[in-house]
């Protein structure tokens, strides 16, 4: 991502763009099994997304900033997700004073969109939880 540019992704690069972020995150050949409704969404979400890779890598948040979050927090993810992420996960929940953190093991990066019936009920129960 060396000289990332979202506004150089053209529309029509945005289903390559799709399979390279499943491929990363979630597995090699996991595309390909993904039905294609679910392909669809996921290359329609690749303007925001690439928003969101472009603000990462260079917006600059200062880290002391996350401790001023005075709201519950709640962190979803999976344990064996890549490494990158890993190492973001471990950080904020150093960073965030209510950082609520829940694993779904096994469930992959994506599990929002394809498992929202295991991920919203626990959703649910945070924001129940914490009114």
């Amino acid at each position: 991502f060396g000289c990332f540019d979202p506004t150089s992704f053209e529309v029509e690069n945005h289903p390559q763009l799709a399979r390279d972020l499943i491929h990363f995150w979630i597995g090699e050949g996991k595309w390909d099994l993904l039905p294609s409704y679910l392909q669809a969404h996921l290359i329609s979400l690749m303007p925001p997304t690439l928003r969101e890779v472009y603000a990462v890598i260079y917006d600059e948040i200062p880290t002391d900033e996350f401790a001023l979050l005075k709201a519950p927090t709640l962190l979803m993810y999976d344990p064996l997700t890549p490494k990158p992420a890993q190492h973001v996960i471990k950080h904020y929940q150093r960073l965030i004073p209510q950082c609520f953190s829940h694993p779904f093991t096994g469930l992959g990066h994506l599990a929002p969109i394809h498992a929202p019936d295991q991920v919203n009920p626990v959703i649910v129960k945070h924001l129940l939880a914490h009114q």
